[in-house]
């Protein structure tokens, strides 16, 4: 996926959930601690909040997260649980640990 588009789909999915909500940019940056013109760059795609941010605009908006981002394997099969987000963390340890396994045997 280009990163442009992810931007951007991700800034539109933040604007779907502030107007499902019936916020207006101004009151979702109060609620949040930021200014309009953040809230403007992030549902535009020209900027990626950040970590922080982005657990407060879930909570400001009334939605989990993970609904921001496109569909996973995590999310379909195991839901947006903290679970299915620990499946993803420990499948991407094991294969760097079996890789790295691999590189050293090889030297």
């Amino acid at each position: 996926m280009n990163f442009e588009k992810y931007k951007f789909e991700l800034g539109a999915r933040i604007m779907k959930a502030r107007l499902k909500k019936g916020l207006t940019q101004d009151q979702l940056a109060k609620a949040i601690g930021r200014s309009q013109p953040a809230i403007t760059q992030i549902e535009s795609g020209k900027s990626l909040p950040g970590t922080g941010t982005l657990f407060k605009l879930g909570k400001a908006l009334d939605t989990p997260v993970n609904r921001f981002f496109p569909e996973t394997v995590p999310n379909r099969v195991l839901g947006s649980t903290i679970f299915g987000l620990l499946w993803v963390r420990i499948r991407h340890w094991w294969y760097r640990r079996k890789r790295n396994k691999s590189a050293e045997e090889e030297s």
